[in-house]
C-alpha cells in the first residue's frame, strides 16, 4: 500500500469539493460556506471511523458548565446523549473521544486565538473525562484549516501552541471559558491543575492547509 498516495487522494478529495458552495452562492454568506466545509470534515470522519462512533457538532456539558461550540465532536455511541437533533449534539465528557476546530483559512493572529479557545475546551473536557483513561478513551484534540496564510510560520505556530498550553502569566481567564462567574473556585482549581498538568490543554495535531501537518 502506498500510504502517502492514499492520504494525498483524501486531501485532493476535500480540496475538490471545499469551494462547491462558494461557487454558487454570494461571498457575503461566509457563515454558510464555513458550515459547509465543517460538514465536509465530519462526513470524511464518519466514513473512516468505526460504527460505534458518532460525529456531530455542538457542546460538551462538563462539571464547570458547557464548552464553547465545537465544530467536530467524535463521541462513543454507547453513552447516552443529552441532546441530539441531526448533527447537533450535547454530550458529556465521558462519551467524547475527539474534538476538532475547523477553519476555512487561518493566519498567525487567528491561529493563536483559535488554539486558546480550543485548549480551554480541551481542559474542561479532559478534567471531567474518566480518570483511568486508555488510548481508546483519551480525548484527542485537533485543529484543521483548509488553507493557511504565509505568515503562519514555524515560529508563529510554535508560539501559538505554547500559548494554547497556557504558558502565560494569567491562564484560563473567564473570557476563555464558557462558565458562570459564580464558579470562581472551579476556575482557580482549573488554573492549579493546568499548571501541574499542561497536557490537559495540549493540542494533539494541526493540519494547516494541504501541505502542513503538525503532531504534538
Amino acid at each position: 500500500m502506498d500510504a502517502a498516495a492514499y492520504y494525498r487522494s483524501i486531501t485532493q478529495e476535500l480540496l475538490a469539493v471545499k469551494d462547491r458552495v462558494a461557487n454558487v452562492i454570494d461571498e457575503s454568506h461566509q457563515g454558510e460556506i464555513g458550515s459547509w466545509r465543517e460538514s465536509l470534515v465530519r462526513s470524511l470522519l464518519r466514513r473512516h471511523l468505526p460504527a460505534t462512533m458518532g460525529v456531530g457538532q455542538g457542546f460538551i456539558l462538563t462539571g464547570q458548565g458547557p464548552t464553547t461550540q465545537l465544530d467536530v465532536i467524535v463521541y462513543d455511541l454507547n453513552y447516552p446523549k443529552i441532546v441530539q437533533e441531526g448533527e447537533f449534539v450535547v454530550v458529556t465528557p465521558d462519551a467524547v473521544r475527539a474534538i476538532v476546530e475547523v477553519k476555512s483559512s487561518t493566519s498567525g493572529t487567528r491561529l493563536r486565538k483559535d488554539l486558546r479557545k480550543l485548549a480551554a475546551a480541551a481542559v474542561l473536557c479532559r478534567m471531567d473525562a474518566p480518570t483511568q483513561q486508555t488510548p481508546s478513551t483519551e480525548v484527542f484534540v485537533g485543529y484543521f484549516a483548509f488553507t493557511s496564510s504565509s505568515n503562519a510560520t514555524q515560529r508563529v505556530v510554535r508560539e501559538a501552541l505554547q500559548d494554547s498550553v497556557l504558558h502565560h502569566p494569567s491562564p484560563l481567564e473567564i473570557a476563555d471559558l464558557n462558565i458562570l462567574p459564580t464558579n470562581l473556585n472551579g476556575l482557580h482549581q482549573q488554573r492549579n491543575r493546568v499548571s501541574t498538568q499542561p497536557h490537559l490543554a495540549a493540542i494533539n495535531a494541526l493540519a494547516l492547509g494541504p501541505n502542513h501537518f503538525i503532531r504534538h
